[in-house]
C-alpha cells in the first residue's frame, strides 16, 4: 500500500474540473474533502446515520460498500457506486463526485426588536466613557506616568488596575490631541482610551448561537434603541446537525475543536462588520458583547472541549458567568469589547435558558409559569418567583 494517494474532488459549484486533495490510505473521503476546504454536510457527525455527507466514485478502486451505505443509500444507488463518505475509506487514487447539498430553504431568523424600551427596562450596561483633558508628565522633579496622569482626571471608583493592552496604546493616544482622550470602563474597570471625544458613541451587541443559527442585535447602550439585526445559519451544521452529532465530531480531537470554533468565531466577527456597516457604527465603539448559547455551543465558542457534555454524567467544564476582553476570546472586529457570557444551568441547559428567563421575567412570575424552548435540544423551565425547575430533552 502507497504512503500517499490522491482523490480529485469534483464540485461543480466550486471545482467543476475537480481538485487534487493529497490523502492517506485509511483516511475517509470526508476528512479529505473537508480538509481540502469542502464543505461537506456531516448532518450526524460522520457516524453514518444520515446520507446528507454522500458522494459518487467517478474513477478508481474503493472499499465494498459497508451495511450503513446500503442502510442510508439503498441498494440501487450504491450500486450506482454512491457512498458515504463518512465511512468510506481511501485506499487508492480516485476520483469522487460531492453530491449537491440539501437547500437551506424556509429558514426565517426571527428578532425579538426594541425589546428594552417596549418592556420598560432600566439600562445599566456596566459601561461608563468619560472625555477628559490629562498632561503627559513634562516636569523632571514631579516624577510621574503616563497612566497615573490619566487616571487622576477620573473618580475613585476607576480601578487602577490597567491592562498591558492599554498601556501600550497610552502614550501614543495622550499625545494625539494634545491630551484630550475618552477612557471606557466597565465596571469599574478601564477597557479602552482613545484620543478626542467618543463620549457619545457607547454600542454593545448580543448575540444567540444556536445549533442552527446565529441570531445578533447591535444597540445603543444609552438609548437601547436596536440599530441593526443580523443572523443566519450556524456555519457549525455540515459538521452535525444536532448536539450531539457536534460533540461526537470534536470529542478528544483538539484540531477538530479549533475547526469548529473558528467556523463559529468567523461568523460572529462578520455580523458584527455587518452589523456595525449597516448601521454606519465605527466598530471600535462597540464595547460589551453578550453572548449566549447551549452548553456545547458556549464550550465550542470558547474553545473549551465538550466532550464530556456528551458522556454521562454530562457536566460542562464551567458553568459561571464570564467576563472576557475581546482579544482573548479573539473577536477581532469588535476590539474594544468585553465578552460577557451567561452562566450555564447544567449539561444541557445552557445560557440562552439562562437568557430566556431573565428576558420573560419568569422568576419573578407571582403565578406558575412554564417557558419552552424548542430547538434540536429543547428546553423547558417552570416555577415563579418561589423557585426555577429546568429540564431538557
Amino acid at each position: 500500500m502507497t504512503e500517499s494517494v490522491t482523490v480529485t474532488i469534483v464540485d461543480p459549484d466550486s471545482a467543476p474540473d475537480g481538485r487534487e486533495a493529497p490523502a492517506s490510505p485509511g483516511e475517509t473521503y470526508l476528512e479529505v474533502a473537508q480538509r481540502a476546504g469542502f464543505d461537506i454536510a456531516a448532518t450526524c457527525g460522520g457516524r453514518g446515520r444520515c446520507r446528507s455527507c454522500r458522494i459518487k466514485l467517478l474513477k478508481g478502486d474503493a472499499p465494498p460498500p459497508g451495511i450503513t451505505d446500503t442502510v442510508q443509500l439503498g441498494h440501487e444507488e450504491v450500486q450506482e457506486r454512491f457512498r458515504l463518505s463518512c465511512q468510506t475509506r481511501v485506499i487508492a487514487d480516485t476520483t469522487i463526485l460531492l453530491a449537491p447539498p440539501k437547500a437551506e430553504t424556509g429558514h426565517q431568523i426571527l428578532a425579538a426588536g426594541e425589546l428594552a424600551a417596549t418592556a420598560g427596562v432600566a439600562l445599566d450596561s456596566g459601561i461608563e466613557k468619560f472625555f477628559v483633558t490629562a498632561s503627559a508628565p513634562q516636569d523632571d522633579d514631579n516624577q510621574t506616568t503616563d497612566i497615573e496622569e490619566v487616571l487622576a482626571t477620573l473618580g475613585d471608583d476607576v480601578s487602577r488596575d490597567v491592562p498591558l493592552e492599554i498601556l501600550r496604546t497610552l502614550p501614543e493616544v495622550l499625545r494625539a490631541r494634545g491630551g484630550e482622550l475618552t477612557v471606557t470602563t466597565f465596571n469599574g474597570a478601564v477597557i479602552a482610551v482613545e484620543a478626542g471625544d467618543s463620549a457619545a458613541h457607547k454600542y454593545g451587541m448580543a448575540f444567540d448561537i444556536g445549533t442552527t443559527s446565529i441570531v445578533g442585535s447591535l444597540l445603543d447602550l444609552e438609548t437601547g434603541e436596536e440599530l441593526a439585526a443580523v443572523g443566519g445559519l450556524n456555519p457549525q451544521a455540515v459538521y452535525g446537525g444536532d448536539l450531539m452529532s457536534r460533540i461526537a465530531y470534536v470529542q478528544f480531537d483538539a484540531k477538530k475543536l479549533q475547526t469548529l470554533r473558528a467556523k463559529v468565531l468567523g461568523a460572529v466577527n462578520d455580523f458584527i462588520a455587518e452589523a456595525c456597516g449597516a448601521a454606519g457604527v465605527d466598530a471600535a465603539h462597540v464595547h460589551k458583547l453578550v453572548v449566549v448559547g447551549n452548553t456545547c455551543m458556549h464550550h465550542i465558542f470558547l474553545g473549551i472541549d465538550p466532550s464530556y457534555v456528551g458522556l454521562a454524567p454530562y457536566a460542562p467544564v464551567v458553568r459561571d458567568a464570564l467576563v472576557l476582553p475581546a482579544s482573548q476570546v479573539l473577536l477581532k472586529s469588535a476590539p474594544n469589547a468585553c465578552v460577557c457570557l451567561l452562566p450555564i444551568v447544567a449539561g444541557f441547559v445552557g445560557a440562552d435558558t439562562v437568557a430566556a428567563v431573565l428576558a420573560t421575567r419568569l422568576y419573578e412570575s407571582t403565578g406558575m409559569r412554564a417557558l419552552v424552548d424548542l430547538g434540536p435540544n429543547g428546553e423547558m423551565v417552570m416555577g415563579s418567583r418561589d423557585g426555577l425547575m429546568a429540564c431538557s430533552a
